[in-house]
């Protein structure tokens, strides 16, 4: 009952009453409640028909038994492989990337009728893109006054680059759930190299070979919908256009900070440091100029933040054309803030 997601306070206090009544109960009303509640799992097995024997179940479950007040949670992919029919009892799974962790209740811990607790990897990185730029948000009014103390105008500067980064993670986090849901549901009919490509492995050498991001934006959802060329470029999405030209160049001048002016050898005959200028100007809490090479622009920090948001909505369209929206990604709301359904 747990791994199909029934239990809850009420049944286990209902259970708690029946074990209490059974040490005063007749060898036939024992026969007559053992009879009942074969039934009752019978009826379990048939709907969830699962892969291993109830005892057997329960004795798993008994071994990972969480800590008192608290849940296990298993992943989709898991779920379906202990339960079988469980997707079929509960629709609503279907709509969850293989990887989602759901709470399972063994302790009966959840208030009756609640839906199970769901993670999602990019969604929790999603809400840590938006508490980053609501912290920037809430800052840019004070902290960019000339009277500002600079500790403020400092912490401006940190959320909005940390605002960019999580944004790109984000992205790729995504992106990684899309191979891995095309792995789970199609991995064995898939051709070696796309198995490798989504796996980030080299089959010949036997070794890691990771992906570009370029290249599993371009990649992967191809082979999610198995069709010959890659459905979104830089040519058909603003989105990937930005995130993978100026914004980039962004994100990795925080990533990769380097005041050295050149690529390759030292050359002080060009003086201009790319990547640091990028680096100060990203933010705009400053008015950072270096000789003429002005690249910044009010605000650009949030369209890369929006690019990170529409680039995954195309994504999910592309792949899932038959599905609403992602339920976990939300806009920015008219004052620049993401709304407090963003942390539902």
């Amino acid at each position: 009952m747990a791994l199909s997601l029934q239990f809850d306070a009420r049944r286990r206090e209902k259970s708690e009453r029946l074990l209490d009544e059974l040490r005063r109960m007749t060898a036939k009303e024992t026969e007559h409640l053992l009879l009942r509640l074969t039934r009752e799992q019978q009826q379990l097995v048939i709907l969830l028909r699962p892969a291993s024997p109830p005892a057997d179940l329960a004795e798993s479950l008994e071994e990972a038994r969480p800590r008192p007040n608290t849940f296990l949670w298993i992943p989709r992919w898991h779920l379906r492989e202990l339960l079988p029919g469980l997707e079929s009892a509960v629709p609503s799974i279907k709509n969850l990337p293989q990887h989602a962790r759901i709470t399972v209740d063994v302790l009966g811990v959840e208030s009756n009728g609640r839906p199970p607790e769901i993670r999602i990897l990019e969604a929790g990185l999603f809400e840590d893109m938006c508490a980053h730029v609501n912290a920037a948000q809430d800052l840019r009014e004070t902290a960019l006054t000339p009277s500002a103390p600079k500790p403020l105008r400092k912490a401006l500067s940190a959320f909005r680059r940390s605002a960019v980064l999580v944004a790109f993670n984000m992205v790729e986090a995504y992106i990684n759930s899309v191979a891995f849901d095309t792995l789970v549901e199609r991995g064995d009919s898939l051709a070696l190299r796309d198995r490798d490509l989504l796996s980030e492995w080299d089959s010949t050498k036997n070794r890691q070979r990771l992906v570009p991001f370029r290249e599993k934006l371009l990649q992967y959802p191809k082979i999610a919908i198995n069709v010959e060329h890659p459905p979104l470029q830089e040519s058909n999405c603003p989105e990937y256009a930005l995130l993978l030209g100026a914004a980039k160049d962004f994100r990795d001048a925080i990533v990769h900070a380097n005041p050295k002016p050149s690529i390759g050898p030292l050359n002080l005959d060009d003086p201009v440091p790319q990547k640091e200028v990028l680096f100060w100007q990203l933010p705009d809490s400053d008015d950072f100029r270096y000789i003429n090479n002005d690249q910044s622009k009010s605000g650009h920090w949030l369209e890369i933040v929006d690019a990170a948001i529409g680039a995954v909505k195309r994504i999910h369209a592309t792949i899932h054309p038959e599905r609403k929206g992602l339920f976990w990604v939300h806009d920015r709301a008219t004052d620049g803030r993401f709304p407090e359904k963003a942390f539902d």
